[in-house]
């Protein structure tokens, strides 16, 4: 009896929790958590952040993008937050709100979620366009990772390429539950050659609904309350 009244405890706990994520829901939009905090930091604390490459150095700060020294059209770069219309420096225009991406030569350009507290996360939706300068590239390519208690997985990717429009792509990621020190990485790619390929994007999380991520989450309350 005890168990089962620490159950649904636990599960009143956890419910209320995830209804107050759900009010604070940019936080796991890239776009509005951007708009909010800019691009005056890029550091590991933060929730979302940018490196060069997988696993790769943080994107040095310059001015308001995160971009590596010294010139910011060979490396990979996040620069810019882009609003319907926007050019950003290629004749696009952007259709949606977004921020402006460019891959590197050689190195990815690495978006990274770092969560705060404990967060289960059944989705990662790309909305993606390519801003096209009148020299299309051969596209670009965006793949999801998550890296849990040190194990990588990925859970898929696509290919934008030719004059691609706006669209959305929900890349399914199972029943994950990042903690602090997890993180879920979007990787954008040169899909082999980086010129005239630049990205409008924006990633948002899909929590599950409240019951799934209660029933996610009621092993761990469970195994907290036997310890005591």
């Amino acid at each position: 009896m005890f168990h089962s009244a620490g159950s649904r405890l636990t599960a009143m706990i956890v419910l209320a929790s995830l209804t107050t994520a759900a009010q604070a829901d940019p936080v796991n939009n890239f776009r509005s958590w951007l708009g909010v905090n800019g691009f005056s930091t890029n550091a590991t604390t933060n929730l979302w952040y940018g490196t060069t490459g997988v696993n790769g150095p943080l994107m040095g700060v310059s001015g308001t993008a995160w971009v590596t020294p010294t010139d910011s059209i060979n490396t990979p770069l996040f620069s810019g937050l882009l609003e319907i219309g926007d050019n950003n420096g290629a004749a696009g225009p952007a259709t949606f709100p977004g921020t402006f991406v460019h891959p590197g030569p050689s190195q990815p350009a690495v978006l990274v979620y770092a969560p705060q507290t404990s967060t289960p996360v059944s989705i990662v939706e790309l909305h993606a366009e390519l801003v096209t300068n009148g020299l299309t590239g051969n596209g670009l390519t965006i793949d999801v990772y998550s890296t849990i208690n040190s194990l990588t997985s990925h859970h898929g990717g696509i290919v934008v390429a030719g004059n691609a429009n706006a669209f959305h792509t929900p890349i399914p990621v199972g029943s994950l539950i990042l903690n602090p020190g997890d993180t879920l990485k979007v990787v954008i790619g040169n899909n082999g050659s980086y010129l005239f390929d630049h990205l409008n994007l924006d990633v948002t999380l899909t929590l599950p609904e409240p019951a799934s991520a209660v029933l996610l989450m009621l092993p761990l309350g469970l195994s907290v309350m036997r310890r005591r």
